[in-house]
């Protein structure tokens, strides 16, 4: 398996780092990032590691699998043309396909080159029990994410609400899943996630809050259906190098990786 990175920023130097330890058998071959990048990533990378710049690069490089960490528009300016041509995609820019035209594209594009999109569950526990619910009846899905108000900086958040003078835990923001991803594209990709796995973008609701006590982000689901209830929380650390970014993402990809790869896999 011939892999491409895109995308070398918070993920992509972690799993840069991961899979060559955890996953040895998974060729890191290239890392496609912008031109300008080049020089800095060159004294970090492996000498092997080829850096490009370009979808057709990566083509020419061989690759048959290529993971995206390099956030909504790289997806859109990387994705087709790599689908098209037969190379498996791993998204972890999931909020993306919250934009309908964008998950056709994607979609039409790996029907046409016989290719998969595959979506690491990033930090998005219980996603397997989830897509299970779905099949026997699901009615309905809740999920409320809980950060601290450092990490809705740069966001839409800052017009919402006043962070930086915040005493209590507050919701600023309610909608549907598919909006929350399109507004929130960094912190989003959870909401997104559950809305692939269970009920939809449109009908998965969403609640967005900051607590300046909060230490962890927080995620929270319920789901009811045919089936009875499910409830699930988790408390996340961040990456230190990306207040936005959970922890366990990179570890997502690398677990998908081990399942492709590896002659027993856990769903």
């Amino acid at each position: 398996m011939k892999t491409a990175i895109i995308g070398c920023g918070a993920i992509g130097q972690r799993l840069c780092e991961l899979v060559p330890q955890l996953v040895p058998e998974v060729g890191l071959a290239v890392v496609a990032e912008r031109q300008e990048a080049h020089a800095a990533l060159r004294e970090r990378l492996d000498s092997r590691v080829l850096l490009v710049s370009s979808p057709d690069a990566l083509i020419e490089a061989g690759v048959t699998l290529a993971i995206e960490c390099a956030g909504h528009a790289a997806l859109r300016g990387y994705g087709p043309t790599l689908l098209r041509r037969g190379i498996d995609l791993m998204v972890v820019s999931v909020g993306a396909l919250a934009d309908a035209p964008t998950e056709t594209l994607l979609h039409r594009a790996a029907v046409d080159g016989g290719s998969k999109i595959r979506i690491p569950s990033g930090a998005a526990g219980g996603l397997d029990v989830l897509t299970s619910a779905r099949l026997a009846g699901l009615e309905s899905v809740a999920y409320r994410c809980v950060k601290p108000p450092a990490a809705w900086q740069g966001t839409p958040a800052q017009t919402m609400v006043a962070l930086e003078s915040l005493s209590e835990s507050t919701v600023f923001y309610s909608a549907s899943a598919r909006e929350a991803a399109r507004l929130f594209p960094q912190n989003a990709n959870f909401a997104a996630s559950v809305a692939l796995a269970g009920v939809g973008f449109d009908n998965t609701t969403v609640e967005l809050c900051a607590d300046p006590k909060a230490t962890r982000n927080t995620h929270s689901v319920h789901a009811k259906g045919v089936f009875g209830d499910i409830a699930f929380q988790i408390n996340g650390i961040s990456l230190a190098t990306n207040a936005k970014t959970s922890l366990l993402t990179p570890y997502s990809v690398v677990r998908m990786l081990m399942n492709l790869c590896r002659p027993v896999a856990l769903a």
